[in-house]
């Protein structure tokens, strides 16, 4: 496809040919209780991924989990029990979204926005799966000519919570305000 048409309507192999499957996926099997996750997500969270891929005994993906599923079972299930008898594959989001070198860009942001996870898997040259996120999605931005600017980005409200509110209440409040950050009032 010529390099002059829309980004949207272009494969992911041609946007980013080389690096398209540099960042490797964290995984986890099936069968590993909850505590397993919850402890790996708690050194990913903020660096390299928000989700991981849930793979069965043949290594194949069959699931994703993150915080989202962990927290939204949190509040189901505010024991122990969710972390100490819960297998990950009890409360992962099955079917991870797996893509192609050939697969269209607009086709892989249509299934994140349906899913309300940014976050695919695509076969790699060493026999298992790399991430696609949106940080590597970015990489395509660096690499574009546009006219968009700061102020044309789409607006979010500033979601806060007290210092007396519930952990339940926060929990609830990322999820109604469909966030993953809550700022602290009156601290700047």
């Amino acid at each position: 496809m010529p390099e002059n048409s829309p980004i949207a309507e272009r494969v992911l192999g041609d946007l980013l040919p080389e690096r398209l499957t540099w960042t490797l996926c964290i995984h986890i099997d099936k069968g590993k209780e909850v505590w397993v996750i919850a402890g790996m997500l708690a050194q990913y969270l903020e660096s390299a991924t928000d989700s991981v891929i849930v793979r069965d005994d043949k290594e194949n993906p069959i699931g994703t989990i993150g915080g989202k599923e962990i927290m939204e079972n949190l509040l189901k299930n505010p024991t122990s029990s969710l972390f100490y008898g819960t297998k990950v594959e009890d409360i992962m989001e099955p079917n991870p979204v797996v893509i192609s070198r050939d697969t269209k860009y607009k086709d892989l942001i249509e299934s994140w926005k349906e899913r309300g996870r940014a976050y695919a898997v695509i076969a790699n040259e060493w026999g298992f799966y790399s991430a696609i996120s949106a940080q590597k999605i970015l990489e395509i931005g660096k690499r574009c000519i546009t006219e968009l600017s700061i102020e044309d980005m789409p607006k979010k409200k500033l979601v806060t919570f007290k210092k007396d509110d519930t952990f339940g209440n926060v929990i609830n409040s990322m999820f109604e305000n469909k966030t993953r950050k809550l700022f602290l009032e009156g601290k700047s």
